[in-house]
């Protein structure tokens, strides 16, 4: 197990490593602006693996409109400010206007309270995100008086509308997750105690990003992914929606280097990051649903298999997540499910070319009886180095559409496709095959191939006078204009073969 409560591992903004390996201890790089003001700021996504100078491609980081979080601003005063901007000057001039709102506003108050008013939420990001307890405890003070006094909304609606980012929907509960500091315990406390007190618990909790590249995120995503097993279990414990779906661009890229792609799901990003304390967490709550599927279709197992690498490491981590979820997930045919492509985690492995996990699901054997319905191969005697297993061919074998052996020998596009042949039980089944009827087909093919080229080649050299101009008339009454014909229908129709069959 892997975890590291202090552990900043921002999803925008710094170079990660692959999911699942605690980050080293590097340098975080800034995302800056083009120009000062918002609506023209784009935010370029940085992920291990793309060189500042690459050429423009399919794959090039994808430029964003706003950043999941970002604690500076530039700006022609020098000043640092939110740049998610929690609160945009159009909430200012309506929210605070004396004709509009009347929550604690009137003509008489001087310019200094009601500029301090003005500035409440975004007081509100800088102190959870700074992990000031003690502004953060005044703030609430503030906001708790202010609700009370606000006629024009109702006060769960006031409080929520300070706790949330009008531009992206991020509250300040989700700020705080995003910048982990030695006080985010005791911010979050305090921030889910207020939330209760005053009946938004279950709303603060369960708020989600609207930005178009996050949207669908909540809190308790972010604490998952900063690996805060703490806040997690508290966040379960008081109601947070363990099924809820990160469906933004940036959580379902479509190349690899655009983004994070986890299955979408909390229990999947607990897996993909390998977090197996908070798997459990997750697998003992009746209200997770775990054959849930993303928008590609895709279960959790298929998360792994997506996010499964060439590293040794991970592939070891991936490995055991899966087998973990298979296990406590005996009952629920996993395995069986198809995503959208109409492919299993096991074809799905053989597709993409994931040597390693592929060969984990081929060769699992599970000897406890309990589990042992899991297995894809059975040993059945062995003596010294010898050993007789039987293997599952659901799914393997090309009696079955999509099945691992024809995806793998049809796809060129696997440029490791040849060592996945290698694996048992595709090594064998290719030489039962061969044994049986492929090397009769093959002979067959080759026989074939010889008798057209040489009646290509005889059609060729025996083509009628030259010096007559085409087309040739045939001359059925001679010796050999019969054979000429049939040499050429028999060219033709093997052309015609041929086209068909490649």
């Amino acid at each position: 197990m892997i975890k590291e409560n202090n552990e900043v591992v921002p999803l925008m903004g710094k170079k990660t490593n692959p999911p699942g390996i605690p980050p080293a201890n590097q340098q975080e790089k800034k995302v800056t602006e083009g120009t000062p003001t918002k609506k023209s700021s784009h935010f370029f996504l940085e992920i291990d693996g793309f060189e500042s100078n690459a050429t423009p491609s399919n794959t090039s980081p994808p430029v964003f409109s706003k950043p999941m979080d970002s604690n500076i601003r530039p700006c022609a005063s020098g000043n640092g400010e939110d740049m998610d901007s929690p609160q945009s000057l159009q909430d200012d001039a309506t929210e605070y206007s004396p004709n509009v709102d009347s929550c604690g506003a009137n003509t008489s108050q001087g310019p200094e309270l009601t500029s301090a008013r003005k500035k409440l939420k975004r007081n509100l990001f800088r102190a959870v995100s700074e992990g000031n307890v003690e502004e953060l405890q005044r703030l609430l003070a503030e906001l708790k008086e202010r609700s009370s006094a606000c006629a024009n909304l109702p006060v769960p609606d006031y409080l929520m509308k300070k706790f949330t980012a009008s531009d992206t929907g991020k509250t300040c509960l989700m700020k705080a997750l995003l910048n982990i500091n030695q006080s985010t315990n005791e911010i979050v406390n305090m921030l889910l105690s207020f939330a209760e007190e005053n009946g938004i618990l279950e709303r603060f909790i369960n708020a989600a990003y609207t930005e178009e590249a996050y949207k669908g995120q909540t809190a308790l995503n972010i604490a998952i992914e900063r690996r805060q097993y703490e806040i997690t279990q508290s966040l379960i414990e008081k109601g947070a929606d363990v099924n809820a779906r990160a469906q933004g661009i940036f959580f379902n890229p479509k190349h690899k280097h655009e983004g994070f792609y986890f299955g979408e799901t909390a229990l999947a990003l607990a897996a993909c990051t390998n977090q197996p304390d908070i798997i459990e967490l997750l697998m003992d709550n009746a209200r997770t649903n775990i054959s849930s599927q993303d928008s590609r279709g895709n279960n959790i197992l298929h998360a792994l298999v997506t996010v499964a690498e060439d590293s040794k490491t991970q592939n070891d981590f991936v490995i055991r997540m899966y087998d973990m979820i298979l296990l406590k997930s005996k009952d629920r045919n996993l395995e069986t499910t198809k995503n959208k492509e109409g492919l299993t985690p096991l074809q799905l492995a053989a597709k993409t070319g994931k040597l390693e996990i592929l060969k984990y699901i081929l060769s699992r054997e599970i000897r406890e009886k309990p589990n042992r319905s899991l297995s894809r191969k059975f040993t059945d005697w062995a003596y010294g180095p010898v050993q007789s297993s039987l293997y599952d061919l659901t799914e393997l074998d090309t009696t079955a559409d999509n099945s691992v052996l024809e995806i793998i020998v049809s796809n060129t596009n696997i440029g490791n496709r040849h060592e996945m042949l290698t694996l048992e039980p595709l090594n064998s089944l290719l030489r039962m095959k061969w044994k049986k009827f492929a090397r009769h087909m093959f002979f067959m093919s080759c026989c074939f191939y010889f008798l057209y080229n040489v009646t290509l080649t005889l059609v060729s050299y025996h083509r009628p006078n030259e010096n007559e101009a085409p087309p040739y008339p045939l001359a059925l009454t001679r010796g050999g204009g019969r054979l000429q014909l049939s040499g050429q229908v028999m060219v033709m129709l093997g052309a015609i073969f041929i086209a068909i069959k490649e």
